[in-house]
């Protein structure tokens, strides 16, 4: 360490460089980055700095084992590498800045620390941010100063969290218009509609909306894309334009093969054109728009246009649409044994076989089936959000649940994709369900609600199985309001316990007949479903006792 400064290096002036860094972007969306500058600058101060080495970097901060091996692991060279370069990045157009100055010097690990003091700058000269500044500023991105989770963020700003330095972007997404001669147009413009909300979510700086709602009118943007399908050609137009003038700012159309090279090509490059238009337009760093990486399916048309169905699956699930699904997936991977998105979908239904009881298979273990399928994923596409949502739900759902590794999984998903209310509403809802971590899971899902103004009914289902469990009556029969779907197990289960509270037997009547087709027909039927749903012990044990008040119906 430069000079005789550790106790002015401990002072505010060091945390307040650490919090400027967090919130710059720099160090990207995750908090593994952040925590090890904390570390190594914690070595320093201790006196420790000359005893860093990479073994203990990697055990201490990594999360690798004891068995940890330098010379076959390049992970620490890899991580000090990129947290040398954001600290470039972030010094680059601040000098003068009476930051405290922060290297490593290359062939060490151990951290460089000096004070420089400000340079005065004129006002003219200072940025000045949009006028629309969200008070979270960018909360998003201290998640790795303070080892904050997503979901404590909310409650603190009341708003979601914006691009460093000013405004977050919305854009209002419709869905896609499907013309053509093809049938399967409409499952392509579902999904890829799905996939580039999800590219988009992957943007910290960006808030997707749809584009049929009220609340649209508060986008910023409006994209609109249009397919047309006819014979072996496809049409693909893409239009963004911007509020409230609706004036064109880019437009895109390509007219390809219908084929699985072309479409995957246009896809990348209309969601990576419209992120680096977009970025240029409101100053964003680069590193802020780094373009998501494109998908390489290694399949054909047909097992693609069969892994789009997941996500209408998603939408709507039944039985019917199981089933043709299973067997569709189950071609897929057999023909494209490295299918990865494939392999985690068909994961993923085997999963509600086993849980939800679809169409179940005389004789084999849907679980272990689920476990392979996910796993297979995980090899051949492990970065991308069905594999890791289905892996997350797996491990926390699966009979020897593991919730080190739904954390892990459940992490790594909303650090890649922080926007994407798919994956902030599924993780919330398992760690409040499953894990009782109502207060971290609830605000989680309370973020998907903010981002979505359209959520399917179930984004409701973990605040009322709070409701009924845990609070009061008027709470829970406010809470069952937004439940409309007339199929799903788990909203019918909870609609009608919320019902029995209190002795409201037109709407049990109801719940009851809804229930009754989909398999459960009297008080011990919903009893042995909860059960077997395997809540956290103490969510169970509360609805179980409203389920008594059935029995004694």
């Amino acid at each position: 360490m430069a000079g005789n400064e550790p106790d002015r290096l401990r002072s505010e002036k060091l945390e307040a460089t650490l919090s400027d860094i967090a919130a710059s972007g720099v160090l990207g969306t995750g908090r593994r980055r952040m925590a090890l500058l904390r570390y190594l600058i914690e070595q320093e101060l201790a006196g420790r700095g000359e005893q860093i080495k990479a073994y203990s970097i990697a055990v201490d901060v990594l999360g690798r084992g004891e068995d940890f091996d330098p010379s076959t692991d390049s992970i620490v060279r890899t991580e000090i590498g990129r947290l040398r370069d954001a600290l470039h990045l972030f010094y680059a157009d601040r000098q003068g800045s009476g930051h405290v100055q922060i290297e490593i010097p290359k062939g060490t690990y151990r951290p460089r620390l000096q004070v420089s003091e400000p340079t005065p700058v004129h006002p003219a000269a200072r940025y000045r941010p949009p006028r629309r500044v969200l008070l979270a500023g960018a909360a998003l991105l201290l998640l790795a100063a303070g080892g904050l989770r997503l979901a404590t963020l909310i409650a603190d700003t009341g708003a979601p969290a914006s691009r460093p330095g000013g405004e977050f972007i919305r854009i209002a997404v419709s869905p896609i218009r499907a013309t053509g001669t093809q049938p399967d147009v409409s499952r392509l413009a579902f999904g890829l509609r799905a996939e580039l909300v999800t590219d988009l979510s992957a943007f910290p700086w960006i808030v997707v909306v749809s584009g049929t709602s009220a609340d649209a009118v508060d986008a910023d943007y409006d994209l609109r894309v249009q397919l047309q399908w006819t014979g072996a050609r496809l049409q693909a137009s893409s239009v963004l334009t911007e509020r409230p003038a609706q004036a064109v700012i880019w437009t895109n159309r390509q007219d390809i093969d219908a084929a699985l090279g072309p479409i995957e090509a246009v896809q990348h490059e209309v969601a990576t054109t419209l992120v680096e238009r977009l970025a240029t337009r409101h100053g964003i760093a680069p590193d802020l728009a780094r373009s998501t990486a494109a998908r390489r399916s290694n399949a054909d048309l047909d097992a693609f246009m069969c892994f789009m169905g997941i996500y209408a699956y998603w939408d709507v699930p039944s039985d019917e649409r199981h089933a043709a699904l299973r067997d569709c997936l189950q071609s897929a991977v057999a023909r494209f044994p490295e299918y990865g998105e494939a392999w985690a979908a068909l994961g993923f239904l085997y999963m509600d076989e086993a849980r939800q009881g679809r169409n179940p298979r005389p004789g084999r273990d849907a679980w272990q089936d689920a476990g392979a399928a996910i796993s297979n994923g995980l090899v051949y596409a492990p970065l991308r959000q069905p594999t890791l949502n289905a892996a997350m739900v797996f491990n926390m759902e699966r009979p020897d649940r593991d919730l080190d590794a739904f954390r892990r999984y459940g992490d790594r998903l909303v650090e890649l994709f922080p926007r994407h209310t798919l994956s902030l509403a599924t993780y919330g809802s398992k760690l409040a369900e499953f894990g009782g971590q109502w207060d971290e899971g609830l605000e989680l899902v309370d973020l998907a609600l903010q981002l979505d103004p359209q959520p399917p009914s179930w984004y409701f289902l973990p605040g009322a199985l709070d409701a009924v469990a845990f609070r009061d009556t008027d709470a829970a029969l406010q809470a069952v309001v937004p439940l409309s779907s007339q199929t799903s197990k788990p909203e019918l289960v909870v609609k009608l316990l919320a019902a029995a509270r209190t002795g409201d037997r037109a709407a049990m009547d109801v719940a009851r007949a809804l229930l009754r087709e989909q398999g459960l027909d009297g008080a011990e039927d919903v009893a042995n479903y909860l059960r077997n749903r395997r809540y956290h012990p103490d969510l169970e044990a509360a609805l179980l006792d409203y389920v008594s008040i059935l029995s004694r119906d």
